[in-house]
């Protein structure tokens, strides 16, 4: 019971950042950060970073490393 509890400590630390840091940005630049269409380009431009992690990851579980 004490590991899963450490486990959900961490996976929610783990979530909390990326959001905090979202924030830290909004609240220096609201302007220009966090637009509606500057949230598609960021979504766009991590997309290939996205897909070769998964099938680097994908291939690694199956034991076809590198």
């Amino acid at each position: 019971m004490q590991e899963v509890k450490k486990n959900i400590v961490g996976t929610l630390k783990a979530m909390l950042l990326p959001l905090v840091v979202y924030c830290i940005f909004k609240i220096i630049r609201p302007q220009t950060f966090g637009t509606l269409n500057g949230l598609y380009i960021i979504l766009q431009q991590a997309m290939i970073t996205i897909i070769i992690s998964l099938a680097i990851c994908n291939n690694m579980t199956i034991g076809m490393g590198f």
